[in-house]
């Protein structure tokens, strides 16, 4: 494939969602905030119980400087790793590029995806789930130096919340149909990232059907149980 047919396909960039990005900011500094507030007003609050003999305050300064000394690992910590968050995302005709915030990048390009191998495989570009319970969500997996790789399409919050996502997600899939046609998608890719095979397209429509339908189960579920509450014990859960 001639690199004029790699240069033609259309670029697409992360792009800053600034009121979520700050509102994140804001839910994540209060939350750090109270976190520290509660850490150092614990022996407070043993002090003003009646625990104030001498070898008590003395095991609360001792635990107020251990809080410090966690606190400063923890900031120094962030700050050797924060040169690695990646900053600004890029999907071309070539693969997708991570900007990081030291100036490095790291590329994954579709020419470094590889096959499964595995006649089993339902496919070479395939869609996991992470996490347990509440966390648990679906990623976009492909094969590349012969393991497993998750691709990523959110910048860290030190820079800005990526507010497409899926514009990104949708155009590396069509860049691995156009020039890696001997991978095969696997079919819950469509499904998991609403995505229309047909077009290449995030089927928008299909998506918000889905949240409003949870929205109106989750609404329904509490009404009913509500109404059994009342009923078992004449108070309600919610009303």
């Amino acid at each position: 494939m001639s690199s004029d047919s790699f240069d033609n396909f259309p670029e697409v960039v992360s792009r800053p969602g600034w009121v979520v990005t700050w509102l994140l900011r804001l839910v994540l500094g209060v939350l750090f905030l109270v976190m520290c507030f509660l850490f150092f007003a614990l022996p407070v609050g043993f002090y003003l119980d009646g625990y104030n003999d001498v070898g008590v305050v003395v095991l609360m300064g001792c635990y107020d400087l251990l809080l410090v000394w966690l606190l400063w690992l923890m900031v120094k910590y962030m700050r050797r790793n924060l040169g690695k968050s990646v900053v600004k995302i890029v999907v071309d005709g070539r693969g997708i590029h991570y900007h990081r915030l030291d100036g490095s990048a790291e590329s994954l390009l579709y020419l470094a995806l590889e096959k499964s191998g595995d006649s089993f495989a339902d496919g070479d570009v395939f869609a996991k789930t992470v996490g347990i319970g509440e966390s648990a969500k679906r990623v976009l997996m492909v094969r590349s130096g012969k393991a497993e790789r998750r691709v990523t399409f959110h910048t860290h919050i030190v820079s800005y919340f990526t507010v497409n996502r899926r514009e990104l997600l949708v155009h590396f899939l069509r860049g691995i149909v156009l020039f890696r046609p001997d991978l095969k998608i696997e079919a819950s890719v469509y499904a998991s990232f609403y995505i229309r095979r047909d077009t290449m397209e995030f089927d928008k429509k299909g998506y918000w059907l889905v949240m409003v339908g949870v929205v109106v189960f989750l609404v329904l579920f509490f009404l009913v149980l509500d109404w059994y509450m009342r009923y078992r014990t004449g108070s309600g859960l919610i009303f």
